[in-house]
């Protein structure tokens, strides 16, 4: 169910309440519906963006330093939780258009907008399926840049993987260059990014300065541990365990011999570098489990 038609069902369940139907449990049932569907399209962001110029007005330059990276950081991040995971390669069409903004409206202010999930997508129905929704995704990584310590954009490529990092990273550039200001709202938050935030978390992605490789792994040993919900498994194999991600549903009803069965998984090794502490990261990863 996409946004759109998340707005033709909340006008088939308010119609029904008004035929005033005798049935009491029907009722109840109608109300609660609509008040789920309801909740999901309060699922919108409201960006305020500070010019310097007339309100209403803003330049094309500076709306493109706010548009395209915040698409960007969505779709790499809902990659990362729930696509392929990988840093390097194609994203899926079928995550590209599930996180898909569009502008939903612009409204009075010195330049405001409002992102809704695209009438193509399905990302605000997620919240049935995935623990955070596309607002969700982008209100943390935000978070993570008010913050601007070394450690919060450290946690972005962490927590939502290298593409958000580094369309993260662009956003905050481009913003300084234009000479913005920004304040995030949704319905749980509001978060202010002034010049100062934008000039300090600029600091902080030139100082962690990361970066990411990518290469074939093939992981033999035995199973010790499945964590289906999270889409983990771990093998261990001469004293060495691998935590390792399974990018897609697999696991679910899968048949897996633990602690007996040698298996042999081909994947991805992804690391994640800090050029100036050498500190690394690694992760590894599946495409599916094999059957």
């Amino acid at each position: 169910m996409n946004y759109k038609e998340l707005k033709n069902a909340r006008n088939v369940y308010a119609k029904s309440m008004d035929s005033n139907q005798p049935d009491d449990d029907l009722q109840s049932y109608f109300k609660k519906q609509l008040g789920i569907i309801n909740e999901l399209m309060t699922d919108n962001v409201d960006l305020h963006i500070y010019t310097g110029l007339r309100p209403g007005a803003i330049k094309i330059s500076q709306l493109w330093s706010v548009l395209p990276n915040i698409q960007k950081m969505v779709i790499g991040a809902a990659n990362k939780l729930y696509g392929n995971g990988r840093d390097r390669g194609k994203i899926s069409d079928s995550i590209s258009k599930e996180y898909s903004l569009e502008i939903d409206s612009v409204q009075p202010g010195s330049f405001m907008l409002r992102l809704n999930p695209s009438s193509s997508g399905d990302a605000n129905i997620s919240l049935f399926e995935k623990d955070k929704s596309w607002a969700d995704i982008l209100r943390h990584m935000v978070e993570l840049t008010e913050a601007g310590t070394n450690e919060s954009v450290q946690e972005i490529a962490h927590d939502f993987g290298y593409r958000a990092y580094t369309a993260s990273r662009a956003w905050i550039n481009l913003m300084e260059k234009e000479n913005l200001t920004i304040k995030y709202r949704d319905a749980k938050s509001t978060i202010f990014l002034s010049k100062q935030k934008i000039v300090r978390a600029k600091q902080s992605f030139a100082t962690v300065s990361l970066d990411s490789k990518e290469s074939r792994i093939r992981i033999e040993g035995v199973i010790t541990s499945v964590n289906v919900p999270k889409h983990m498994i771990k093998i261990s194999n001469q004293g060495k365990t691998y935590t390792i991600k399974v990018a897609d549903d697999s696991l679910r009803g899968a048949t897996i011999d633990l602690e007996s069965k040698s298996y042999s998984l081909d994947g991805y090794m992804i690391s994640v570098k800090n050029l100036r502490t050498k500190i690394e990261t690694i992760t590894y990863l599946i495409p599916t489990f094999p059957k």
